[in-house]
């Protein structure tokens, strides 16, 4: 929802006022002058007789702009029209409306609460993109189809939607000839399918998935409002082959739905698709050019006198509906009247209830990572269904003299992200870099011994994980885990998540030790089915851990190690046989294992 000042007000207006400059207007020019050079082929066409008699054709630009039509009062009323909506409706009105947002939300937790977080995504790359780019213009089409059908069906609708229909003469502004409750009933019922399609789709994309662009519209609608798109509102009749108008509604179709003549009514509702009429039955699909006198119908074609009537008539005549209905139906007919306009109140409440609870926000924030977010979009996220917190442990130890201290952290930073992305609803809290290493006193013992380690005694860990899974249920986080990427890490965790769990089982909220990705991963037993002996193995800094920084930070891995003579190096195990290729798979191991292991406690089966 925007921010509503005077501001933006005057912007909006001017941009819509201003969409002839527009690309995302159906009227910015390079769709005019489009339809222009198409109708340059039809006069052409319509005007050959004259030129094979030897008789002057008529001028062009008389013949695409004749008086008639653009003087006429009908198309004065298309222009103040144009004008008038450009601010009451967009200029303030749809500043508090949104589109396919709070619906695609709406969708995409809906899918997680029945079906879970996919494992891998369904559809990636150029296919999910081209899929969606299609789906999205076949949605849009759609909702705009199943609306212009209702709106001819329902009286209450039509009370508004013939406000459209009223124009005696088209121009490509009667597009635009629209009572605004029939603009926002459009945008309601586009939005809803439109925003189901994107939900769907970042379900089984495992992330926001943007639909092929040509100057910021859909690749499709863009080509169709650049293959002569506006002539559908005009007095030049172009009609596809019928190959093309088995596809495509032509704007000689368009201009039948326009028609005074019964055989015409209630025909030709599509925007862009022409097999939804045939589908459904509404399709007309003229054999020659027909003679078409354009209005609501012969005896009453506009019976909007005034500009106040356009806007006002329409309530009245719902009033009067209502008053008819009741005198000869008595209390269920004026009830059926009433049900249908509780029934736009209703969908109206519905709409901006789901604004407010959306919160202007899509599916997925900016980064799964707590430390890249805002406070506004971690508030925004739970609200889009993220109740998960993956809290991660590494630690900052030595690692031989051909790997960095921080290898820990940069591996279970990169584990995290990659879990919580395939978890679909989870955050990731920063990586405790401190973590036990060993003793200082009374003496050295274990990672303590080397230069630069940092170690902290098991309680200062425990305190650290207690504290900040409070603030996450503080906060309102229902599933909590821990994930430690060293070995000294999993008992304090353990300790840490038995003790929060029995206290909070009554608040809802879970919290556990994901020891499955240290313990359970497989690693071992895969490198030893290549061929790995365990002495080459080993358990720190060889080949595993190694490996990992290969594939994930490879600039923590020494070429040229600095030695110590007299003092051991570090690793135990065989670093020197560490691949990216193993890395990579090593990574894998960790993370389905972490994956399978938080989706069991979810389910309760852990």
């Amino acid at each position: 929802m925007s921010d509503f000042s005077l501001y933006n007000m005057a912007k909006v207006t001017a941009q819509n006022w201003m969409g002839f400059f527009v690309p995302q207007e159906r009227i910015y020019i390079l769709y005019l002058l489009t339809a222009a050079v198409m109708a340059w082929f039809v006069w052409l066409v319509e005007t050959r007789e004259e030129a094979e008699a030897g008789r002057p054709r008529p001028k062009f630009l008389t013949w695409l702009f004749p008086r008639e039509i653009y003087a006429h009062n009908s198309a004065k009323q298309d222009y103040f029209i144009f004008y008038v909506n450009g601010l009451i409706y967009y200029g303030i009105a749809a500043q508090f409306l949104m589109t396919e947002r709070p619906f695609a939300v709406l969708a995409r937790r809906g899918l997680v609460s029945l079906f879970g977080p996919l494992d891998h995504p369904v559809l990636t790359g150029v296919a999910a993109v081209a899929a969606f780019t299609v789906a999205t213009a076949l949605l849009y089409d759609l909702g705009v189809y199943l609306m212009h059908l209702m709106t001819h069906k329902i009286p209450a609708l039509w009370a508004f939607h013939k406000v459209h229909h009223s124009a005696e003469v088209l121009t490509p502004l009667t597009l635009l000839r629209m009572h605004p409750v029939d603009l926002f009933l459009n945008l309601v019922l586009v939005s809803l399918l439109t925003g189901a399609g994107l939900g769907l789709f970042s379900y089984l994309a495992a992330r926001e998935v943007t639909d092929i662009r040509v100057l910021e519209i859909n690749v499709l609608l863009f080509a169709f409002y650049f293959a002569g798109y506006n002539l559908r509102h005009s007095h030049i009749w172009l009609h596809y082959p019928p190959w093309l108008a088995k596809i495509l509604i032509s704007p000689a179709q368009h201009q039948i739905h326009h028609s005074t003549a019964p055989r015409h009514f209630d025909k030709n509702f599509g925007l862009m698709f022409s097999f939804w009429d045939r589908l459904f039955g509404s399709v007309y699909d003229p054999k020659e050019k027909e003679e078409i006198v354009f209005g609501i119908s012969r005896k009453e074609r506009n019976p909007y006198s005034s500009m106040k009537a356009l806007y006002v008539q329409p309530f009245t005549e719902i009033r009067d509906l209502a008053r008819a209905r009741l005198k000869k139906e008595g209390p269920a007919g004026a009830l059926g009247m009433t049900g249908t306009a509780a029934g736009l109140l209703g969908l109206t409440i519905l709409y901006f209830q789901l604004t407010s609870y959306a919160a202007g926000g899509l599916m997925a924030p900016p980064s799964v990572y707590l430390e890249d977010l805002t406070w506004t979009e971690i508030y925004q996220a739970q609200h889009n269904g993220y109740d998960t917190v993956i809290i991660p442990a590494g630690g900052t130890e030595q690692n031989g003299p051909h790997m960095t201290l921080g290898k820990h952290n940069y591996i279970v930073h990169a584990t995290s992200g990659e879990i919580a992305k395939r978890l679909g609803n989870a955050l990731v809290a920063p990586v405790i870099a401190y973590v036990p290493e060993g003793d200082i006193e009374p003496k050295l013992t274990e990672n303590m011994q080397w230069t630069g380690t940092v170690g902290v005694p098991a309680k200062v860990l425990e305190d650290t994980l207690y504290w900040a899974a409070t603030s996450f249920k503080q906060h309102g986080f229902k599933y909590i885990y821990f994930i430690g990427d060293h070995g000294f890490d999993q008992e304090p965790q353990q300790h840490v998540a038995d003790k929060l769990s029995a206290l909070w089982k009554k608040d809802g909220v879970t919290v556990a030790q994901i020891g499955n990705y240290y313990f359970a991963n497989g690693q071992d037993a895969w490198l030893q089915k290549k061929g790995f002996s365990e002495k080459d193995i080993g358990w720190h800094a060889a080949i595993r851990d190694t490996s990992e920084m290969m594939a994930i930070h490879p600039e923590g891995i020494r070429a040229d190690p600095v030695t110590v003579k007299g003092l051991p190096p570090g690793p135990q195990g065989n670093p020197s046989l560490a691949t990216k290729e193993i890395g990579q798979k090593m990574i894998d191991l960790k993370i389905e294992a972490a994956v399978a292991q938080m989706r069991a406690v979810r389910a309760g089966k852990k």
